[in-house]
């Protein structure tokens, strides 16, 4: 009596073992088609989102056509109308970060920001049309001045004219 105990648990031990291989057969098979299916989302879901931002770049750019063409209203102006724009004396040299610092300094404090100091600005450079800008930002306005020449050409993002 004690073989077949033996043997009945062996035949029930290997098939549990035969089962659990099967299933883990079955699991990286579902698993090696299912990434398939997942690569095949994403490169959907990228394309939708490509799309919907070249959409974007498409309304974006037709913004900054209309704001180039369009005149500004009084509302949008009416803390420029303010303010006196500073502007550099150098109108032919171009100018460094260190001049684009003084001079957005200068128009900060024109804006009524008096405890603004050079150290603190940030600053990044950029071009728009074949022409290079910095973009200064204190804590409460940003500047945009013009490489060439340190001409003021936007406070706090609305145009300079």
């Amino acid at each position: 009596m004690g073989r077949r105990r033996k043997s009945r648990s062996l035949i029930s031990t290997q098939s549990l073992l035969i089962i659990l291989c099967l299933l883990l057969i079955a699991v990286a098979v579902h698993m090696l088609f299912s990434e398939d299916d997942e690569k095949i989302v994403v490169g959907q879901a990228k394309e939708q989102t490509q799309a919907q931002n070249q959409e974007k770049d498409q309304v974006q750019n037709k913004a900054q056509t209309e704001n180039q063409t369009k005149p500004t209203t009084n509302s949008e102006i009416s803390k420029k109308d303010e303010v006196k724009v500073v502007q550099s004396g150098n109108s032919a040299n171009e100018i460094n970060e260190q001049e684009a610092r003084k001079l957005a300094v200068k128009q900060f404090k024109e804006l009524n920001e008096r405890w603004v100091k050079e150290r603190d600005l940030e600053v990044l450079e950029f071009s728009r049309a074949n022409e290079y800008y910095y973009y200064i930002s204190s804590k409460e306005n940003t500047v945009e001045i013009k490489k060439d020449g340190g001409k003021i050409t936007r406070i706090n993002s609305v145009p300079v004219q």
